[in-house]
């Protein structure tokens, strides 16, 4: 887990939105989508829901953002 995915993961938090957060953060949606993606192997759980409305944090993302 580094500094650079915990940011992208709190900005994605935030926005609810992988545009949004890419636009806030300077960088492109698959290296949004790949930084959380590989956060999400390394922890072995789901962070988000993807739904039509943006990206959704589950109960485990709820408690990862709270820490």
């Amino acid at each position: 887990m580094t500094i650079e995915q915990l940011t992208i993961f709190a900005e994605l938090s935030k926005t609810q939105s992988m545009s949004l957060a890419a636009d806030n953060l300077l960088m492109s949606k698959a290296n949004i989508s790949k930084s959380i993606a590989s956060l999400e192997q390394e922890l072995d759980t789901q962070l988000f829901f993807k739904t039509r409305r943006g990206s959704i944090l589950t109960p485990f993302g709820e408690q990862l953002y709270l820490y």
